[in-house]
């Protein structure tokens, strides 16, 4: 039953993180990152018997962290509070804080990749036809863009209004109609980005500057 649970339980974290990786273009070494969390988890209990009183720092990390990036906190205080029940183990702040800690400093590089990811206007492209006509776009609009947009391509099979609406990207390229999104920028192409395209892209960027 607790080899049951701890498999449960990694399974959920190995999930869990993948996504957010995958949200936020955040590169992410998945094995190494749930081998330290995981045994930290595991010897948590130790922590409770500790002496905090006078300065609790897991507590400070945690909170400056939220401070400077709230968005990011809450995603991760979600995953380690769930991990935490599917693994048994005490949900006290005091244990999830310091389980926050131990993830986001032996996840190499994801701090510097998030603000970089904020610092820049998001593109995606949706095509009908196929991955490579999606490729080509963006190969195109690299050559044609400013540096601080980053532009990916939507790779997946499946595709609804619901995951449409979820991207988490400023703005949509598509060389179809997208009539259900209220919040993303949506500019539609046909074929190929005519002048015109292009213009629309580059106000669409500035409207998304504008905004923050």
């Amino acid at each position: 039953k607790q080899l049951n649970c701890h498999g449960e339980a990694l399974r959920f974290l190995e999930e869990s993180l993948l996504d957010l990786s995958d949200k936020w273009q955040l590169p992410l070494n998945v094995d190494f990152v749930l081998f330290v969390v995981h045994g930290t988890a595991v010897n948590a209990k130790d922590l409770l018997n500790s002496d905090l009183i006078f300065f609790d720092r897991y507590k400070y990390f945690a909170m400056k962290f939220k401070s400077n990036f709230p968005e990011l906190y809450q995603a991760i205080h979600i995953i380690i509070h769930n991990f935490c029940v599917k693994l048994s183990i005490a949900t006290e702040d005091l244990v999830i804080n310091y389980l926050l800690f131990t993830l986001v400093t032996y996840w190499d590089g994801l701090i510097s990749n998030y603000i970089h990811k904020k610092k820049q206007v998001s593109v995606v492209i949706l095509s009908d036809r196929h991955y490579t006509h999606s490729n080509m776009i963006k190969d195109f609009l690299e050559l044609e863009l400013p540096r601080k947009v980053a532009i990916d391509v939507y790779s997946k099979i499946k595709i609804s209004d619901s995951i449409i609406e979820n991207l988490n990207y400023d703005i949509i390229v598509s060389n179809f109609m997208i009539s259900t999104t209220t919040t993303k920028k949506v500019v539609v192409i046909h074929d190929f980005p005519t002048s015109i395209d292009l213009d629309n892209i580059k106000s669409a960027i500035s409207s998304v500057l504008i905004d923050r």
